[in-house]
């Protein structure tokens, strides 16, 4: 049972469930709700089950607690919520004090993105699983229990995204010179998603502008801070600040979505550089671009980030980049409100995660588009996951990756 006189989060707890008058206007509007049909994985049954936990009438040790474990932070509640109840803190709080479990990859997994070196290890070892023929043999025999295998599954998902090249300190622009700019990859972009860095690159350059990269890279803290480690991830995200502070460049460019709204949170102090989320900088800058642009006659579907939803409100940017390229239809990808990534979730519950994306499957069958494009790499990787598995071979790309090859001949 929770030590209610030594957690110092307790009232802070409290005081934001109190704002929730059980209304339940949030219950359609959250994913995993449309997705359980059950009231204990609401916004409104979390709530009651924390008051319960904190104020001692539960024992967390006595209880199932896998629907605290299941909330994929979208945010979406706090979006339609009239009382203005801060969701988002009262879950990572009580995650914070719960101290959820962890399987020992899930706990590599967070290590590595917090250490660059750590990594570069995990890469390496993920590599060697793969060529050495482990994988097939793992794979082939069943050797794993259910839930590591849905584990490594989406671990080894990242694989085909990998990459040990290293980034440059510098990019100079290929054009008439507008300034430089620092672009923010995160933790993961040089590692895991260098097309969309590479691309994103190529854009600013293009534009006049050059572009700096952070090393080493760092991480924002939200895996951390969202997943009962608050104070782990509150130090990720002052080093990543401080390293951006230090730089004298005007403009700091950030491409994942969920980064940016972390690294933006509660800095408003005047020391603290803004981060531009790309597309926002981008939808400015290509509006003097007004010739030499592709025709792509493609059909895509347009995946919707929760964070770029909820959190920074630009998800109309990215359509309007999109509808600056000739010939393409555009389609809004329809999911539960999330694509249940979740950050770390689709690994640490994969199987869980992929529920989320049932619907999307069968309507993907129906509507067969050519590319399927997502502003966050987490969505992006899970989403492709999920095309690999039910063989469907639709290409899953940041909207970047498409802009790029459609301003070839121009930028």
């Amino acid at each position: 049972m929770i030590n209610l006189m030594r957690h110092s989060n307790l009232q802070q707890i409290l005081k934001g469930c109190d704002q929730c008058v059980l209304c339940g206007l949030c219950l359609p509007h959250c994913p995993t709700y449309q997705v359980e049909h059950n009231e204990c994985e609401s916004p409104r049954g979390r709530i009651v089950l924390i008051q319960a936990l904190m104020q001692g009438n539960l024992d967390s040790l006595k209880i199932d607690l896998s629907s605290l474990e299941h909330c994929l932070l979208c945010r979406s509640c706090e979006a339609v919520c009239p009382s203005k109840v801060p969701y988002g803190e009262i879950i990572t709080l009580t995650r914070d004090e719960l101290s959820p479990k962890k399987s020992r990859l899930v706990s590599q997994l967070m290590d590595a993105v917090a250490e660059p070196q750590q990594m570069q290890q995990m890469l390496s070892k993920l590599k060697l699983y793969k060529k050495s023929g482990l994988q097939k043999l793992v794979q082939a025999g069943g050797l794993l229990s259910g839930l590591l295998k849905g584990e490594l599954r989406a671990a080894e998902g990242l694989l085909k995204h990998a990459s040990v090249e290293r980034l440059q300190d510098y990019y100079p622009a290929k054009s008439e010179f507008q300034g430089d700019v620092q672009l923010f990859v995160g933790c993961m972009g040089e590692s895991f998603d260098q097309q969309t860095v590479r691309d994103a690159i190529a854009l600013l350059n293009g534009l006049g502008f050059g572009v700096k990269i952070a090393h080493p890279a760092s991480c924002c803290g939200a895996m951390h801070h969202h997943n009962g480690e608050i104070n782990k991830g509150s130090e990720l995200k002052t080093i990543s600040l401080s390293r951006l502070t230090n730089d004298t460049t005007d403009v700091v460019l950030g491409l994942a979505g969920s980064c940016v709204a972390r690294l933006n949170e509660g800095s408003e102090e005047a020391s603290a550089p803004s981060i531009i989320e790309i597309t926002d900088f981008l939808v400015e800058n290509l509006a003097k671009v007004t010739e030499g642009i592709s025709v792509v006659n493609k059909k895509v579907a347009v995946h919707q980030p929760c964070s770029n939803k909820n959190l920074l409100n630009n998800f109309d940017k990215t359509i309007e980049l999109l509808n600056k390229i000739s010939g393409l239809e555009l389609l809004t990808l329809p999911t539960y409100g999330c694509c249940g990534a979740s950050g770390i979730h689709m690994v640490s519950d994969a199987e869980h995660a992929r529920k989320f994306l049932a619907d999307t499957v069968e309507w993907l069958a129906v509507e067969k588009p050519d590319l399927i494009v997502s502003q966050n790499m987490g969505c992006m990787f899970h989403i492709s996951s999920e095309m690999t598995r039910q063989n469907m071979g639709i290409e899953v790309i940041h909207p970047l990756s498409l802009l790029r090859s459609a301003f070839a001949d121009k930028i």
